[in-house]
């Protein structure tokens, strides 16, 4: 499809309402007046130029501002603007319903009235809906903190959490209601009170098929949110467990035959006449609940949702953030400088070593292979909650101070990092966080300089992983690299193979030392390995060393400063 284009677009001079529209745009309003007019422009300006047969239905939840007043502006309008008005309050699941049940469209959406949702992503969803998918749903996980706070991410992502883990589900976003859906779907479709969160679930029950797409989720511009972190958890909590419930009592069976005695009049065999579906009449007000009877349940409920919301917390990978420092931990180095510098890079694994059976972390192991280097760059060291980290026990050992430069934060702690470890002079040290919106971890990249027979090394180590964004990060990482002042060493895991063209621009370029296959000829195809790339200096021999330390190699490098080091 073509890009949508920034031409405004005037309501009041839109089409006529198509008799049969391709989309119907379903959106629950409650108290959303300001944001109407500007939804609906925006709407436009997608629809307009794709030529989408399109009507836009709003359905004023109760509200108690000027929303129904500015609905009936807009369906003056424009004659795709169609409102429906409840008598009171009744819930989104409701309004959602109310405009599924009164829409036309051959697709259906729902959306979201607060402009947090874009509808110039509204041709993405028409795109799968047109390979074949029944419904499509939103999915803000790479953009959720561009329009929502930290403590609304966070909600969100252990509502998500809480769901998927009690409904045995994979939607990475089932509090986004950005979604669309085949008309058949719409039929399907028996939605109680809060049930508008679980729809995919409920629709995937049904046999229909349901991916998800990356949506933009925006700044709320004008409005309050109607949701926030307890109304999140305990609301939806009864709901979850409806689900689960009936997910575990859902019939299921395939008939293998079936046969029936044919009349012998022949005319008696007429095809009978075809089913009239009627619109469904409006539901009754719910009846007033009845004080609860069993209240001991519902402690025991609420403890189990506290409870679960406090490890769906402590799960969250959070991004460990940018720090400097100008020395690292432990000891002064005290080993004179010698003439070849040994340094090495390796991926620890958190000290799990595939060829023992016991899979728990021995870090005598990865001790036993890093003696003897002046610089060592470490990858996948791991965090302790109650004791010292893994680069502050290794480097007790090794008699090195050690820097451990954690990428993430998880259970309470710094769980992830990368570490340094050297007896050289440190100057400085600097990590920045390096993982782009497309990312599913955390990563980042530390730079040290230290200082070695009078000349300032720049080192440089990072660890990327196989997510969306690696391609981007590592063109970050090069570039710095080869901007770096010289001497410079970059080493760690790219989670790469010689076969990438990205790599190799940077392996051919006649001021950059690619020291391992240099001097060593190994099995590259695989990923799992280390790297050490140098601008300036004279690399005299290099390789990987396999150990059973980790499911690494260890990579290693000797260099001696060169009058090449001069240069910029």
């Amino acid at each position: 499809m073509n890009e949508t284009p920034n031409t405004p677009a005037d309501p009041s001079s839109a089409s006529p309402a198509p008799a049969v529209p391709t989309l119907s745009i379903c959106v629950p309003v409650f108290n959303e007046a300001e944001n109407l007019p500007l939804l609906l422009e925006a709407i436009v300006r997608v629809v307009d130029p794709h030529k989408i047969a399109t009507e836009v239905i709003f359905v004023d939840d109760g509200s108690t501002d000027a929303s129904w007043t500015t609905i009936e502006s807009l369906v003056a309008k424009d004659a795709r603007v169609r409102g429906v008005k409840f008598a009171f309050n009744c819930g989104e699941t409701a309004a959602s319903d109310a405009g599924l049940r009164a829409a036309r469209g051959r697709f259906v959406m729902t959306m979201d009235a607060d402009l947090q949702n874009d509808p110039a992503d509204i041709p993405k969803f028409l795109e799968a809906l047109s390979h074949g998918w029944d419904c499509v749903c939103g999915s803000r996980v790479a953009t959720r903190g561009k329009g929502d706070n930290i403590i609304r991410v966070i909600s969100s992502r252990t509502a998500n959490w809480v769901r998927n883990k009690l409904s045995d589900e994979q939607i990475s976003d089932a509090g986004c209601t950005y979604r669309a859906f085949r008309r058949e779907c719409v039929g399907k479709l028996k939605l109680y009170r809060g049930l508008h969160r679980f729809i995919p679930t409920l629709l995937k029950m049904e046999g229909f098929t349901v991916t998800e797409i990356a949506v933009t989720n925006n700044p709320r511009l004008h409005g309050e949110s109607k949701y926030g972190v307890w109304n999140r958890l305990f609301k939806s909590f009864r709901d979850l467990l409806a689900i689960r419930w009936m997910k575990t009592r859902l019939l299921g069976y395939q008939i293998a035959k079936e046969i029936e005695q044919h009349p012998s009049n022949p005319d008696a065999a007429a095809t009978p006449p075809a089913l009239t579906t009627h619109a469904p009449s409006a539901a009754p007000p719910p009846k007033p609940r009845r004080p609860s009877k069993r209240p001991r349940l519902q402690i025991a409920a609420g403890l189990l949702l506290i409870i679960a919301a406090i490890l769906a917390w402590g799960s969250l990978r959070i991004p460990a953030g940018d720090a400097s420092g100008t020395s690292l931990t432990g000891p002064p180095a005290t080993r004179k400088a010698g003439d070849i510098l040994h340094v090495a890079a390796f991926n620890i694994a958190g000290g799990v070593s595939p060829y023992y059976d016991d899979k728990t972390p021995d870090l005598h192991r990865t001790v036993a292979v890093l003696g003897g280097y002046d610089l060592i760059s470490l990858e996948e060291v791991h965090g302790s909650l109650t004791g010292p980290d893994q680069a502050e026990l290794i480097g007790q050992q090794l008699h090195l101070p050690w820097l451990f430069a954690p990428t993430e934060r998880q259970w309470w702690h710094d769980s992830f990092a990368n570490a340094l470890l050297t007896d050289l002079p440190v100057k400085s040290w600097q990590r920045t966080q390096t993982s782009g919106p497309a990312s599913s971890t955390n990563r980042n990249r530390v730079v040290a300089t230290v200082t070695w027979h009078g000349q300032t090394i720049t080192v440089i180590l990072s660890h990327l992983d196989r997510h969306a964004d690696r391609e981007n990060e590592l063109r970050s990482l090069i570039d710095f690299f080869r901007k770096a002042p010289a001497p410079a060493i970059l080493m760690g895991d790219l989670n790469t193979t010689t076969l990438d063209p990205i790599l190799s621009g940077l392996r051919n370029d006649p001021a950059v030392v690619d020291c391992i296959t240099r001097f060593d000829s190994p099995n590259l195809s695989s990923g799992n390995l280390d790297w050490i790339f140098s601008r300036g200096l004279d690399c005299t021999g290099a390789g990987l060393r396999l150990d059973d330390a980790s499911d690494h190699p260890v990579a290693w490098a000797d260099f001696r400063v060169s009058s090449a080091s001069t240069q910029p």
